[in-house]
């Protein structure tokens, strides 16, 4: 709130519009429109209106001080304090593997032959698990949630998407990332998650014996590493015009609404066969780590400085660590090691909870460019 003073009395009091009148002698007093912002170094600086969303350099220490837009500034600072007391419980969506862990271990394979097996169905020519749930009257396999053709895997996506992108716009929220570009990664990211998973299901079907490593690496290295380098691209391309915290914010939408099409289309390649707890981990677990893999390259991205390199660079840059992450995770939780892929995901949100730590607390964010000294 701008400080008044009275050039009469000398007294000073606060004020709320650009004109004030002295409450103790009446008089016309002064506004001061200055804006006052607090360095790291405890030096209180003053800059004037037209300096909003620039940057100073502390006289006293030169670090970079950026001036606040006003009141868009009061709501991303409201926003990031909410951040600050919710963001550490986005690890909870972890909590159906968890779960998973305490579960008899499951051979879907085997049930889907032993229920051929009671119903006497000859299925010696298929070999996918998907056309051989297809021989079964009602396709499904004893045990299994759904039907094969069963359309609740998109409403059960749809629900998730929901959750997760709410959690993230309420913890990661920014007002500088406009609605319709959050929306425009969300869908356009979706539609890349859903080739993609129509990709896997086409070309690495589940086989209808015992799998084989060949097969997981290569779902692991199309469904995990080729999703994050979908994903990062989006990023680059708008990265030149996006502070940190907005990229981030595009980061995690993004792979929240890759990560839920991606899921539909996984849990839809399996419905006839999987157990409940399939499900909470697809529409739970993979869409929060799916968003928290994109936003962890946000962070990658948004070092680089202001000469990131060639596009090549900057996608396989900001991208190796997520690569690494969405790989080792898929052939874990396709290979129903879920321990190892509990491990993995709680390894990612400690490294995006770290990144966005150190970031926000150790950098000067320049909100509009140039270092301007006074």
């Amino acid at each position: 709130m701008p400080t008044a003073r009275c050039e009469s009395c000398k007294s000073s009091f606060e004020t709320e519009g650009t004109t004030a009148v002295c409450p103790v002698c009446g008089q016309p007093a002064e506004v001061d429109l200055s804006i006052r912002v607090l360095c790291s170094c405890g030096t209180t600086l003053k800059a004037p209106p037209k300096m909003r969303g620039r940057v100073i350099a502390c006289p006293r220490c030169t670090r970079p001080v950026p001036i606040p837009r006003g009141d868009e500034a009061e709501q991303e600072k409201t926003t990031v304090q909410v951040g600050h007391k919710t963001r550490w419980i986005f690890a909870i969506a972890l909590l159906p593997i968890f779960v998973a862990l305490q579960g008899d271990s499951d051979d879907p394979r085997r049930r889907v032959n032993q229920t051929l097996q009671n119903r006497k169905i000859d299925a010696g020519s298929e070999r996918t698990l998907s056309k051989r749930v297809g021989l079964i009257p009602g396709g499904r396999a004893e045990k299994a949630a759904l039907p094969q053709d069963s359309p609740m895997p998109y409403v059960y996506g749809a629900a998730g998407l929901v959750l997760v992108l709410g959690f993230v716009l309420l913890s990661f929220g920014t007002p500088t990332l406009k609605t319709r570009e959050t929306a425009l990664a969300v869908i356009v990211m979706a539609l890349a998650g859903l080739s993609l998973g129509i990709l896997v299901k086409l070309f690495l079907p589940a086989p209808g014996e015992a799998d084989s490593v060949a097969r997981l690496l290569g779902v692991a290295l199309l469904g995990g590493a080729g999703a994050e380098l979908l994903k990062t691209s989006w990023l680059v391309l708008h990265r030149g015009r996006l502070t940190r915290r907005a990229l981030l914010l595009l980061g995690l939408s993004a792979g929240a609404g890759f990560g839920a099409t991606f899921a539909m289309e996984s849990a839809h390649a399996l419905s006839g066969v999987a157990l409940p707890r399939f499900y909470w981990m697809e529409f739970v677990s993979l869409i929060a780590l799916q968003s928290v893999w994109s936003g962890i390259a946000a962070l990658f991205l948004s070092r680089r400085g202001k000469n990131p390199g060639t596009f090549g660079a900057q996608l396989f840059g900001a991208a190796m660590v997520s690569m690494a992450l969405g790989a080792a995770f898929t052939f874990l939780h396709r290979s129903e090691l879920y321990l190892g892929s509990l491990i993995v995901g709680l390894g990612s949100f400690v490294l995006l909870h770290a990144l966005h730590y150190w970031t926000e607390e150790t950098e000067q964010e320049a909100v509009a460019g140039e270092t301007i000294r006074v």
